[in-house]
């Protein structure tokens, strides 16, 4: 369906499938195996996540203006409750019409509000907020408020916080099926709602979420900015990203050590 609107599409992990079209976020379409299944794997988020990284400085290389801004959807089999991630933010690298997130390179921390009807929490929930924090990006699913905590415009919000998920009766309802995008798109986000489909082929409701595309440069250039300053920003957010991932390597060869550590014990 991505390619018949004309998005290209690759898959990035044996859980998830990359589809990007200029002037769109980087969608990915996920799914978790549940927990107690035999296809679940716990790296599997962490993958996913080191997978965006590698697909945002892409990207970035192909002068892509939304390169950092990413929407994860999909069935995550994650109960979070009310449950929501604390999100770094630098302002850079998004659309031209989402000023209200720009915090001069600054870093700042996001703190968003959800409500749920389901106020379940379990391990994959917490995972899953782990792995937003990871990547940068806030579940929509029941959001409320986001802004930035050090100054910055307050945006409201009333995202359907609904169950997407039913077995049948209440106690066989959660909300497992998520939407999560980065702070900087959320003012891009025309709708978003839980469409019960419900029926004999599935138990999953259906997730609808509309976005406006930015708007694209004409042949004159209208829209292309001071490129002097775009390049500045360019080679900020490279030293940035190397920062990063120096950073990421020794958290692994940390945890590697640790787990070696612990088989050693056993």
């Amino acid at each position: 369906k991505a390619r018949e609107l004309g998005f290209t599409t690759e898959r990035a992990t044996e859980i998830a499938v990359f589809a990007e079209a200029p002037g769109f976020p980087l969608f990915v379409g996920l799914y978790d195996p549940h927990e107690e299944s035999n296809y679940a794997d716990e790296t599997h988020l962490n993958n996913l996540a080191e997978r965006i990284e590698e697909k945002r400085e892409e990207r970035e290389r192909k002068g892509e203006s939304r390169f950092s801004e990413v929407c994860v959807i999909g069935d995550f089999n994650a109960r979070t409750g009310k449950k929501t991630p604390l999100i770094v933010w630098t302002g850079k690298g998004g659309g031209k019409e989402e000023e209200w997130a720009r915090t001069g390179g600054r870093e700042e921390v996001f703190r968003p509000e959800r409500e749920s009807e389901d106020e379940t929490e379990n391990t994959k929930g917490r995972a899953l907020i782990r792995f937003c924090e990871m990547v940068g990006i806030v579940p929509l699913n029941g959001l409320r408020r986001c802004a930035v905590e050090e100054g910055g415009e307050k945006v409201a919000f009333n995202f359907d916080g609904s169950f997407t998920f039913d077995k049948g009766g209440d106690r066989g309802r959660s909300l497992i099926d998520y939407a999560c995008m980065s702070p900087v798109s959320l003012p891009s986000v025309l709708l978003f709602s839980v469409f019960c489909v419900c029926s004999a082929r599935s138990d999953h409701s259906a997730l609808r979420l509309v976005l406006r595309e930015e708007e694209r440069e004409n042949e004159s250039g209208e829209g292309r900015g001071n490129e002097e300053e775009n390049e500045a920003n360019q080679e900020q957010n490279k030293k940035k990203r190397r920062k990063d991932r120096r950073r990421k390597t020794k958290k692994r060869e940390k945890r590697k050590k640790n787990e070696k550590r612990e088989d050693q014990i056993k």
